[in-house]
């Protein structure tokens, strides 16, 4: 039930015609990619998910490294070759934008890899285990910006873990002038990833197996303890690690939240706030994030990372308010108008509170779930009005909807 008859699939393993297909009569999607052999035909031109253009024997038709299917679910044409590029602070969405990877998987486990977007997912993400006992896998992400000298940064990422029965993952901040701009970093020896032991790195490990429990490392060193933290499964949450490092001293601290909802969204739990660390003289410096299973099997797919380093992501800034003005309307009334950087095509949600202690942004007044960027712009603004005169403080968060 593929879209092709089982008489002109003859199972060779190269296209011919419509009455000689090369595929499997036994299988729906002869090449894996996550599309039906039925809608794959490399002799028509793309349009859409119903005639892709693509061949139904080649996972990769235009060979850029991302599945046919993947690239239909991301509204790319699959036949053409497209290179993601970084902005607005993205390591990877896995559709249009981050940066290039490595991965590498351990203990002879297969890849998971790319994964299309389903009913459940914002678009394409990336399985990091795949619901097998004893498996590991690294994905390392190159770096081309320089953030010498940094103060502050701020990194979040989506995750799905589902069958959680296993150890856990880790995510580790690299220094490139001893790790080089990309490639995968092995562990400490003798150290397990979820640790997130490895040598001239900052690492936040999270333990899943037993208790769910977190870590941060310096250095290839465990310099917390476990601390217990909540994990959310069988849906969608995020995580976020917020560090702040005196520009002299080089001491910093260290807040790990995690989210029931993705994008720092939905209830947070802090495990940890102000943690110290003296003397983090990490300086430029790249993503990596592994994960384990050891003897018990565990899915986890992670989506969305993104880091801003000093409220910019280097030459692509971060997505950020970039001014605020106020205007006395008449009166009784204030007008608000807040401008951002955006990306032609993109939409955004508002949000607005009287107070920042509302530290969940559900509770927060959602002005507009769904605002078009400025076509042939590069910022967009948006006017709340009919603000009451008193008003003497508002606060606005600006996040991408789409």
């Amino acid at each position: 039930e593929d879209g092709y008859k089982d008489a002109v699939e003859d199972g060779g393993g190269t296209f011919v015609s419509l009455s000689q297909t090369g595929t499997s009569a036994l299988r729906a999607d002869t090449d894996g990619d996550g599309l039906l052999d039925g809608v794959e035909n490399p002799l028509v031109d793309f349009v859409d998910a119903n005639q892709t253009g693509t061949d139904p024997n080649v996972a990769d038709s235009d060979e850029d490294g991302v599945s046919d299917g993947i690239e239909v679910s991301a509204g790319r044409n699959p036949t053409v070759p497209n290179i993601t590029t970084a902005g607005n602070g993205i390591i990877a969405d896995f559709d249009l934008l981050g940066e290039a990877y490595t991965e590498e998987a351990l203990r002879q486990a297969p890849l998971a890899g790319l994964r299309p977007g389903d009913a459940n997912s914002d678009g394409a993400y990336y399985q990091v285990l795949n619901d097998i006992g004893s498996a590991g896998n690294f994905i390392s992400f190159e770096s081309s910006e320089d953030y010498t000298g940094w103060t502050t940064f701020s990194f979040q990422m989506d995750y799905l873990a589902t069958e959680v029965e296993a150890d856990g993952w880790g995510i580790n901040f690299l220094d490139t002038s001893i790790h080089g701009d990309s490639g995968v970093v092995p562990l400490v020896a003798g150290s397990v990833e979820e640790n997130a032991l490895i040598d001239n790195s900052f690492g936040v490990g999270f333990k899943t197996f037993q208790a769910t429990e977190a870590q941060v490392t310096w250095n290839g060193v465990d310099m917390s303890g476990r601390t217990p933290f909540t994990i959310t499964t069988d849906a969608w949450a995020s995580l976020a690690i917020d560090v702040e490092r005196d520009p002299v001293t080089k001491d910093a601290l260290i807040d790990v939240i995690v989210y029931d909802q993705p994008n720092r969204q939905g209830n947070a739990e802090n495990v940890y706030t102000d943690f110290p660390l003296a003397g983090m003289d990490l300086e430029d410096f790249r993503v990596q994030v592994e994960g384990r299973t050891g003897g018990s099997p565990m899915n986890f797919s992670i989506d969305n990372l993104q880091l801003i380093v000093d409220g910019s992501a280097g030459s692509a800034a971060g997505l950020e308010i970039i001014s605020v003005a106020t205007e006395v309307v008449n009166d009784s009334s204030l007008a608000v108008t807040i401008t951002w950087n955006s990306r032609e095509g993109k939409t955004y949600a508002i949000l607005a509170s009287d107070d920042l202690g509302d530290g969940d942004l559900g509770l927060w007044d959602e002005l507009e779930d769904s605002y078009p960027a400025a076509a042939g712009q590069e910022t967009t603004s948006y006017t709340e009005r009919n603000l009451p005169l008193t008003t003497t403080k508002r606060f606005y968060v600006v996040r991408a909807a789409q």
